[in-house]
């Protein structure tokens, strides 16, 4: 097989499927006599990934993210701050759920399909006007957030590696239960939106969505990363029979999600709020305002099998 594109892997050591990726991605490429470039993430905290890899880069390459949502994002960041014109993206899935690869693990798969080059715009956030993250596709703030810190620390990360494949998807399940079950009743700080000037109170999350699939089981029709608009919903998780509608919706492919381009969260002072980007884990400290926006000129060019 020929293929006329310099091609980087970044791989991610921690990432729950990190041992598969020897046998489903480099042993791929060597047997087909496709040579690669290599990049190995080194740090706990994603800030530190994304200058490690805005450093290391190359413009006009084909950067395939073997690992996790994680991964993928701190890959799009770094490109987006290098400011990488030439450059195309694929994610290839080897983390624990996979929303941005959309199941796919093998790497001959986007390369023979690069004329499936799909223009994908990610979230700007911006935290008291401030860049801090883009966000390929999505972002939730709150019990959800919460909810993903659980799967951030090296003992959890270590007992999912162990885990056999068939049956990852419900020990994650039972960790989020077990989180959700400690910490239903957190409640975001009273804030106003750029939509209405109604404050907000005793809501759990909030989500902006710009995906088609996040945590494997929340779902839309909607392409949204081809889209010049995203997805926002705010919600009241703290009970289970709450939950049983946006539940529903949302496993048959019908997340209720408003359809926005720019939106601001207006805090009634300044709050410790719990963030998340693809499973991301933040604490965002002295948060006055959190602004979630798309804009054409962060658009990155995606390569779909």
């Amino acid at each position: 097989m020929m293929y006329d594109r310099k091609l980087v892997i970044v791989q991610n050591p921690y990432s729950t499927r990190h041992r598969e990726v020897q046998a489903g991605v480099f042993d791929r490429l060597d047997t087909a006599g496709i040579p690669y470039d290599t990049i190995t993430t080194r740090f706990s905290q994603a800030k530190d990934n994304i200058k490690y890899l805005a450093d290391r880069l190359p413009d006009d390459a084909h950067i395939i993210s073997a690992a996790g949502d994680g991964t993928s994002t701190q890959v799009v960041n770094a490109g987006l701050r290098a400011e990488l014109d030439g450059a195309v993206y694929s994610f290839i899935g080897y983390g624990n759920c996979n929303d941005l690869a959309r199941g796919e693990r093998d790497p001959l798969a986007v390369l023979q399909g690069d004329h499936h080059t799909v223009t994908h715009q990610p979230l700007s956030v911006e935290v008291n006007g401030e860049l801090w993250r883009y966000a390929p596709g999505y972002m939730t703030l709150g019990l959800t957030a919460l909810v993903a810190s659980g799967f951030a620390d090296a003992t959890s990360r270590e007992r999912m590696r162990r885990t056999p494949p068939h049956t990852k998807l419900v020990r994650s399940m039972g960790q989020v239960a077990t989180t959700y079950l400690r910490a239903h009743d957190t409640y975001l700080p009273p804030f106003t939106t750029n939509l209405s000037t109604i404050e907000q109170t005793n809501l759990t999350d909030v989500m902006m969505i710009n995906s088609q699939c996040m945590g494997r089981m929340i779902r839309s029709s909607i392409d949204y990363p081809q889209t010049d608009f995203f997805g926002y919903h705010q919600a009241d998780f703290s009970s289970v029979w709450k939950n049983i509608p946006f539940a529903y919706s949302a496993v048959t492919g019908h997340t209720p999600a408003e359809k926005v381009t720019d939106i601001t969260l207006n805090f009634r002072k300044p709050a410790t709020i719990l963030a998340q980007t693809e499973g991301e884990h933040a604490v965002l400290q002295g948060v006055s305002t959190i602004r979630a926006y798309k804009g054409p000129a962060k658009a990155i060019r995606v390569v779909r099998p």
